[in-house]
Parts: C-alpha cells; sequence; structure tokens
C-alpha cells in the first residue's frame, strides 16, 4: 500500500458575526488557516462523547464583532489537557495558544451551543516532521481546568490488526477535491476496522458504505471499547486521497503514551529510561529522532536473539525493554543499551557507537585490548574508542604481508593485536601493523599514528620499523669507513663513524660516546650496527578517514 500522501488538512472556518447577534453561522474561509480539512464522509452527526471536541480559533474581526470557527478535532484526555494531531498546532497557519479554544458541543456552526476553554500552550510532539508526516500528535494545555466535561482516557496498550474503531470528527462530510469539502463543523461518527499497523501509526480503508475519516477530522480520536468505556487509541493524521474515499492514517496513541504522561506532569523528563524499566511487560524503551525516549509496543525478544533492525512497516519494536535491534558486530540480534560499563553483564563491555548520541551504548560481547593478549587465535578489532571485541582471524603474524582490501565479511587477516595497513594509499598490498594506545606500546623510540579509525580517536598502529645500518665493523678504525645508506647519514673519517644522529659508537676507544638516538651507550670506538627504530608515515588518506570498518 503506497504511504499516505496528504495531511488532513484544517476544516474550513465557521464565523459567527457576534455583533450582529446571528444566531446562526455562515461558512467562510479564513485566509490564516489552510483551506482543507477532514470529517467523517458520509458521517452520522452525534452528541456522543463530549470529551471529542473541535480547536477553533476566537478573535475580534474588524467590523466590532467576533471572528471564530473550528479547524480541528481533538479529545479532552484530562480536565486539563486535549490530544490532537501536530499539524494541528505546529505551522504557519495555525492560530496561537490564546487564540485557540476546546469546543465541546454536537455542532461548531450553532453560536452558544457548547462548552469552550481557552488554551494557553500548544504543544507539538519535538519530533513532529511536516515532511515526512511522522510524530504527527500534540498535547494543548488548557488555562483553566473543564471540569464540566469527562475526559476519555487514552491507550496505553497495543491495538492489533482487525480490531474494530469508531471514528469521531468534526470534519467535511462530503469531499469535493483539491482538499476541500463541505458539511464541517458538525461531530460526526462512523465505524472502520485496523488494517495495518506500523509501531507509531496504523492504516484504515473506508468501510463498506464508503464512510472514512476526511479534512477537518485532524486530530479527531479513534474509540475502541464499548459505550461508556471507551479509549483513544489513535489520533486522525492523514488520507491517501482528496476524496477521502481510499485509505486513512491515524498515529498510534500507545506508542506515545510516555510522552504523553510526561509532557502532562511537566514536560521535563527525557521519557522512559533506555535501559529498561520504565514500560510496561508488553512495550520497550526506545531512542526517537526527538531525543525523548518513547515506550513502544515490543515483541520482547529477548540480548541475543535474532531480530530484524529494518522497522519498515512493522507494529512492534523487536527486542524487549532495555534492548535494541541492530545489525553490529555479533550480528542482527538484540543488544542490550548502556550508559556505562556498569550496565552491561560481566564480559561486555559499553561502546559508544550512535552517531545522534554520545551517551547511550550498547554492550558488546567478549571486550578485549586491541593491543592484543586476550582472543587466542581470534583478533581484537575496535567497535568504539571505548571497546573492541573478538573477532576471526588469519592469524597473519605483525611484519608480514596482508591483503589491504579483503573483504569485510571475510575473517580479519592479522593476528591479535595488529591490524592490515595499506603499504600505499589505495593499495591492496599491506603490511600487519601492531595496534597501539600511546607512543609506549612501540617500544623505545617507537610511534603510535592515530588516529587510523576516523571515528575513534585513541587507536593507531605502529609505524616504527628496525633499520639495520651495515656501518664499518672492522677491527680497526678505517679512513675510509662508509655508512649503509639505511642510516641516513655520512660518512666522518675522524673518527670513522657514520652520521652521529643514526650509529652509536662500540669499538674500543675510551673517547667514543653514542648518540642518545641510538638509545645505546658507549663502548668504544668505531662504527657498529644501528637498531634505532626509522619512523615510516603512512599513506595520507589512513590518517583522516577509517582504513576498512568491518561490518560483522
Amino acid at each position: 500500500m503506497q504511504k499516505l500522501s496528504r495531511v488532513l488538512a484544517l476544516v474550513e472556518l465557521v464565523v459567527a458575526f457576534g455583533a450582529c447577534g446571528d444566531s446562526g453561522g455562515i461558512s467562510a474561509t479564513y485566509s490564516g488557516l489552510a483551506t482543507s480539512d477532514e470529517r467523517i464522509i458520509d458521517g452520522t452527526p452525534t452528541s456522543q462523547w463530549p470529551a471529542v471536541g473541535a480547536l477553533i480559533a476566537e478573535f475580534d474581526d474588524n467590523y466590532g464583532g467576533t471572528f471564530w470557527g473550528a479547524y480541528c478535532s481533538a479529545t479532552l484526555i484530562d480536565p486539563e489537557w486535549v490530544l490532537t494531531a501536530a499539524h494541528c498546532v505546529n505551522g504557519t497557519d495555525i492560530p496561537g495558544a490564546y487564540q485557540a479554544y476546546f469546543f465541546s458541543g454536537a455542532s461548531v456552526s450553532v453560536s452558544g451551543s457548547g462548552t469552550k476553554a481557552q488554551s494557553d500552550q500548544l504543544i507539538a510532539h519535538p519530533g513532529w516532521d511536516p515532511d515526512a508526516i511522522t510524530n504527527d500528535i500534540a498535547l494543548v494545555h488548557l488555562a483553566a481546568p473543564l471540569t464540566s466535561v469527562p475526559p476519555i482516557t487514552y491507550a496505553t496498550s497495543s491495538i492489533t490488526v482487525g480490531t474494530s474503531i469508531k471514528w469521531v470528527g468534526y470534519g467535511v462530510n462530503v469531499a469535493t477535491g483539491g482538499g476541500n469539502g463541505d458539511g464541517g463543523g458538525t461531530k460526526r461518527t462512523a465505524t472502520g476496522s485496523v488494517g495495518s499497523l506500523s509501531f507509531t501509526t496504523y492504516d484504515y480503508d473506508a468501510n463498506a458504505n464508503g464512510q472514512l475519516t476526511c479534512f477537518g477530522d485532524s486530530g479527531g480520536p479513534d474509540l475502541v471499547g464499548s459505550t461508556g468505556n471507551e479509549k483513544v487509541t489513535g489520533v486522525h493524521s492523514t488520507v491517501s486521497d482528496d476524496y477521502c474515499s481510499t485509505t486513512g492514517t491515524s498515529t498510534r496513541v500507545d506508542s506515545y503514551a510516555d510522552w504523553i504522561a510526561d509532557t502532562m506532569a511537566g514536560g521535563t523528563t527525557q521519557g522512559c529510561e533506555i535501559t529498561g524499566g520504565d514500560c510496561d511487560s508488553s512495550q520497550a524503551c526506545e531512542m526517537t529522532t526527538s531525543g525523548i525516549n518513547s515506550c513502544f509496543p515490543s515483541s520482547n525478544k529477548a540480548i541475543g536473539q535474532t531480530c530484524n533492525s529494518d522497522l519498515t512497516g512493522v507494529s512492534t519494536v523487536p527486542c524487549t525493554d532495555g534492548a535494541t535491534c541492530v545489525d553490529f558486530v555479533d550480528g542482527e540480534i538484540c543488544y542490550g543499551y548502556c550508559k556505562s560499563g556498569s550496565d552491561c553483564p560481566n564480559g561486555k563491555g559499553c561502546a559508544f557507537v550512535f552517531a545522534n548520541t554520545t551517551t547511550i551504548g550498547l554492550c558488546i560481547v567478549d571486550e578485549c585490548d586491541v593491543r592484543g593478549g586476550d582472543c587466542g587465535t581470534a583478533a581484537c578489532y575496535p567497535v568504539s574508542d571505548s571497546v573492541a571485541r573478538c573477532a576471526t582471524s588469519n592469524q597473519i603474524a605483525a611484519g608480514a604481508s596482508c591483503n589491504a582490501n579483503a573483504s569485510s565479511s571475510d575473517p580479519l587477516e592479522c593476528a591479535d593485536g595488529s591490524l592490515c595497513i595499506p603499504n600505499d594509499s589505495g593499495s591492496a598490498a599491506g603490511t600487519c601493523l601492531a595496534m597501539c594506545l600511546t607512543n609506549t606500546d612501540c617500544g623505545t623510540g617507537g610511534v603510535c599514528d592515530k588516529p587510523i579509525f576516523a571515528d575513534i580517536a585513541t587507536i593507531g598502529v605502529c609505524t616504527n620499523t628496525t633499520v639495520t645500518c651495515s656501518c664499518d665493523t672492522s677491527a680497526t678504525c678505517q679512513a675510509n669507513c662508509s655508512c649503509d645508506p639505511n642510516c641516513g647519514g655520512t660518512t666522518n673519517n675522524e673518527d670513522c663513524s657514520c652520521d652521529k644522529t643514526y650509529a652509536c659508537d662500540k669499538r674500543g676507544s675510551a673517547d667514543c660516546s653514542c648518540d642518545p638516538e641510538c638509545d645505546g651507550e658507549s663502548s668504544g670506538c668505531g662504527c657498529s650496527a644501528d637498531t634505532r627504530t626509522a619512523h615510516v608515515a603512512l599513506p595520507a588518506v589512513l590518517l583522516l578517514s577509517l582504513l576498512r570498518r568491518r561490518r560483522w
């Protein structure tokens, strides 16, 4: 099914001219609001459910009268709080908080027929995306409690496919195309059923009588339950066509129950605890794009179980509370969330691997030291700057040649503690070099070249290679002493040694001394083999980018 494309737009305003004493109403479009709306097509007029009302705008006109009219539907869920759609409270065409009222009554067009309460705060879900039409849910706070209307509670448990739902709203009765219609402002109802679920929305088709939500029903409720015991399970969000004849979509209220409760409690919390414990047994806490965690319906797969990390079109998140499904180091399984290593069982480390947060990580099995020693015949590979884990290895020794272009699905090339580095930028030919955290990991005079991974600043490789300088090692000093080019120096005929920067004097004369760069001591006159380690530069590209982050 094609995803719904039209937000249920705002209903045409019904205007009452108070100065003229007109008790009726005429239909008029206020240019400050969108011209389309949603209403139950061919729905039955009703005076049931006083808690289901309309959002109306009211302000002084330019003729000494009062301009007011409905533009969305909504539900009173608490004496001070009204539930509606985010697109009903957020946008350039939406009235401000002190121009918006919640109206309870059978018809907005009949002046004095209902009860109205002024709002003082309009709160769209922080993850509301008007382009993608996601997180289309909002709360309206009333300036004073509305105690004369009994609220309808909202659902906190999952709805299922096939569930019968009652649509209620003040939208148009007849859609005329182009997002327009006639007959808005009267509360109507019809019955449908849930057709398909995602974990934040559900779809439904027009019923056998051709009835469906339409423009102006935006923000109105889907009610489930016996008469007098209904709960709001959905908030009308979109329709699939300009004539409201095919499919509608509602935002699942149970998926946002935690956000609703937090907002009504003051709106200062960050939702449920990501490591678990706040959601009921049928739900799991997950991160949202807004940064406010929410309890979502869950399939309750245990940590370590295989799962599908693609949430497109699914009705539940896969993993149990405190876990999430990721295709990562141990495969596509449920990983436990963590904020520190203390959140993870023994033998696991907290890897901070998410791009959008540095405070939430995943518990990873087989934590190890990248410098080697923990993995036996496997090899340690970094997952993040704080965690590494053991992986299958071809056990190529440090210093030996390796294939730097091996597939990420193949075993690691090098033995534990080392990593395959291309000999040249873009080259498949590589060398296994020891991984390091500091220069001291690379031995005396060694250099830990880092970062090697673009997203892991703390890990490098030892880019030092032992160079043997075959300088003059004859029994006596030779006037023609010469130095091997590997020493990088020139002949000094006075003391028969090579460049003092590299070569130490270890042969005979008491006045001979050794250059500190050689890390040696004086032992006489003459040239000897230099065991200084010379720095070998990595290809520049490796210093700024990830070599080949492994796809596990």
